[in-house]
């Protein structure tokens, strides 16, 4: 069972990385279109309009991930999974949670910006 709480402190952790990270994002917003810090896609870096618009949008959309991993890692701890599906399900919840803040933010630069 003490495997299991660490691994879901870790899922947990990194919610709380992923939620103070957009925080970040959202009080001090990169300006300009850089290769350095905020939302880099080429869809987001094509006008400064995409970009900005990209950064609050997705920063909202990794608060909303973070807040998910911290109540799902939560939950988990009280199941009974092994070792090493306790970690393969967190690996999977990181990278659902990176897919999903790409996919919905993608997705709405589409439909904002259909040019």
């Amino acid at each position: 069972m003490m495997e299991n709480i660490m691994d879901g402190f870790v899922c947990i952790l990194c919610g709380i990385v992923f939620v103070v990270a957009a925080a970040f994002m959202l009080v001090f917003p990169p300006k300009k279109i850089n290769d350095f810090y905020g939302y880099r896609t080429n869809t987001s870096k094509k006008s400064q309009d995409r970009w900005d618009f990209s950064q609050k949008f997705s920063a909202w959309r990794m608060i909303e991930a973070g807040l998910f991993l911290i109540l799902v890692s939560i939950a988990l701890d009280y199941a009974d999974f092994t070792e090493t599906a306790s970690v393969l399900i967190g690996i999977g919840l990181l990278l659902a949670s990176c897919v999903y803040m790409i996919f919905r933010t993608e997705s709405a630069l589409k439909k904002k910006f259909p040019n």
